[in-house]
């Protein structure tokens, strides 16, 4: 069995055919929500169950607020939204808040199209068919990982973060790990922006993904959020590193998470 993940969204940031980030699991489970009606495949709106929110920056929940409007009266469940007890409070606050967007939370009143619910910390939390545990990570407004689990193949998403170990060492104590997403937004010469705003740059990577130990140079790592105004020179940096297992997503791809054999 293996995870099929279908990149709708790449980027950091939109600039014309280059959306932001948004994974489809399986066709049921989103990991992040800046690109799910936007995509430029098909998707089936009614069939997603599940949203994982890493953090609350306009790149990763855009879509989130146009999902109920587009499903309306198609669904018996609400989409259940996930994230942490923080990033749940900034969506409920800005974003469906019946002023920069319809409370769908409680539209309509008698079969909400949404519900908010809150990942703890490092504690695994069952969603749907997977287990996700979160860890926080290095970015400027709460923001968190996951490690998603389902019972044979794990997936570690880092979320948008800077250098940070704790989710780290937790898929590399993960002996079923079979992908690793990887944010990274700037160009090396770009470090101190990467610094301050929370980000990674390609010379990090060696680093950060040698931190999954003797399996650093086996594991599938899909390097995901570059921003597309430098997209041509991170590019060129990420393969001058030549870490073979280590390459930029496409959008509209489909990866395959399987077990990595020892």
């Amino acid at each position: 069995m293996s995870m099929h993940v279908r990149v709708l969204g790449a980027y950091g940031s939109a600039l014309q055919e280059k959306r932001p980030c948004g994974f489809l699991v399986d066709d049921t489970l989103m990991i992040d929500g800046g690109t799910i009606s936007s995509a430029a495949v098909k998707v089936d709106l009614t069939a997603i169950d599940h949203v994982l929110i890493s953090h609350a920056h306009l790149d990763h929940i855009k879509d989130i607020a146009f999902l109920p409007d587009l499903i309306f009266g198609q669904r018996k469940t609400p989409v259940a939204i996930w994230g942490t007890e923080e990033v749940m409070g900034d969506i409920k606050k800005h974003l469906f808040n019946n002023r920069l967007w319809p409370d769908f939370t409680v539209i309509p009143p008698e079969s909400p199209m949404v519900s908010l619910n809150v990942i703890p910390h490092k504690q695994p939390v069952k969603i749907g068919k997977y287990t996700v545990t979160a860890f926080p990570v290095n970015h400027p407004v709460p923001a968190d990982g996951f490690l998603i689990d389902n019972g044979h193949e794990v997936l570690m998403y880092s979320g948008d973060t800077g250098e940070t170990d704790e989710i780290w060492a937790a898929a590399a104590a993960e002996e079923r790990l079979g992908a690793v997403f990887v944010e990274t937004a700037f160009p090396n010469n770009m470090r101190g922006v990467a610094d301050v705003s929370g980000h990674l740059v390609p010379g990090q990577l060696p680093t950060e993904v040698g931190k999954l130990g003797s399996r650093a140079h086996r594991i599938p790592v899909h390097v995901y959020h570059i921003k597309p105004h430098v997209e041509a020179e991170v590019r060129k940096e990420i393969e001058a590193l030549n870490m073979a297992n280590v390459t930029p997503v496409e959008q509209d791809e489909v990866i395959s998470v399987s077990l990595v054999r020892t």
